[in-house]
């Protein structure tokens, strides 16, 4: 998030529901929620909160079916263009500002989710191509973990969110296809080796 604070208007256009404002007011006047903080936005004060209360504000009053457990979705299809990357960006936000903790896991060789959740958004400030390239090339993925020069914990980024985190793409995931094209049980590998230890912290 952009925000350093978010007014009650501003919540409810977050996760498109106008009648959010009335309904944190009434539970912040029942003391169930935690008054408003008074801040100032150019030369205006106004009232709201800070972004990281914001998931477990959300978690409090939104209507979201609560998961039991850890819980894995994969979007995926063979087309291209069909808003693959756009409805993983927004499941893995709307879960992660209702306090989940939330790994997106980058699969796509044009870095999409990685370029939307502002992973390289200091690239431009760095000055040079040599300085570009070397920031790249710091950046690990899922094809240094397959070879064995990064643990799964290494990977994972943190984003604006801190219950939103982020394993990026990287330019050698074309080299992970080819690695496990011929492997006996490919189709398993990702759930095997990156899914199943992660779904206990996730």
């Amino acid at each position: 998030m952009s925000r350093e604070f978010y007014t009650l208007k501003n919540l409810a256009q977050l996760v498109g529901n106008p009648q959010l404002e009335t309904k944190i007011k009434t539970m912040i006047n029942g003391g169930q929620l935690p008054p408003l903080t008074q801040f100032t936005s150019g030369i205006a004060k106004k009232k709201g909160y800070p972004a990281e209360e914001i998931p477990k504000v959300l978690s409090l009053v939104s209507e979201v079916p609560r998961l039991e457990r850890a819980c894995c979705f994969c979007v995926f299809t063979t087309k291209g263009g069909v808003l693959k990357s756009t409805l993983s960006l927004n499941l893995a936000r709307w879960y992660a500002l209702h306090n989940y903790k939330t790994l997106v896991i980058g699969l796509d060789i044009q870095g999409d989710i990685t370029n939307a959740l502002g992973h390289f958004d200091d690239i431009d400030e760095e000055g040079d191509l040599e300085s570009l390239v070397e920031k790249l090339n710091q950046t690990q993925g899922l094809y240094d973990f397959f070879r064995g020069s990064s643990q799964i914990e290494e990977l994972i980024a943190p984003t604006d969110l801190d219950t939103l985190s982020l394993i990026p793409e990287t330019p050698e995931l074309v080299a992970l296809n080819e690695s496990i094209a011929h492997m006996n049980r490919r189709e398993y590998w990702l759930k095997d080796k990156i899914i199943a230890p992660l779904k206990e912290k996730y």
